[in-house]
């Protein structure tokens, strides 16, 4: 079987593993100093773990551009509006920039009834 870039996560140690098949990370594929998430499934509490800490891994990287692929997400809970809240002000902070791409409906509702919609920069958002 063939793999690619997408086909592999970051550890907390640095060493690429296999993305998890039934954990909420699908993969990241990386493009020089842009990097793409993508999450599937239900992002709460009790996936966060994993989540941030790809997203951490790739903010040490020093990534100008984060793309978190929502398109497979069925639900975020307020854990995760925190963490895609505190990862826009940290990369912020140094000039990088955070997308979030395709979220569903349900997931678009939770961030304009949290009126993050206008907070956080979104790609490819269903109309309102």
């Amino acid at each position: 079987m063939k793999h690619t870039s997408r086909d592999w996560i970051a550890r907390s140690d640095g060493a690429p593993s296999r993305s998890d098949q039934n954990g909420p990370v699908a993969g990241v594929a990386r493009d020089g100093n842009v990097v793409n998430i993508a999450l599937r499934g239900t992002v709460d509490l009790r996936t966060l773990s994993d989540v941030r800490s790809a997203i951490d891994a790739e903010c040490a990287r020093g990534v100008d551009k984060l793309v978190v692929d929502l398109r497979e997400v069925e639900f975020v809970d307020s854990s995760a509006l925190h963490l895609f809240v505190t990862t826009h002000r940290r990369l912020s902070a140094h000039g990088g920039l955070l997308v979030l791409a395709s979220p569903c409906d349900s997931v678009w509702r939770t961030f304009t009834v949290t009126s993050l919609d206008g907070t956080l920069l979104f790609e490819s958002a269903p109309a309102s």
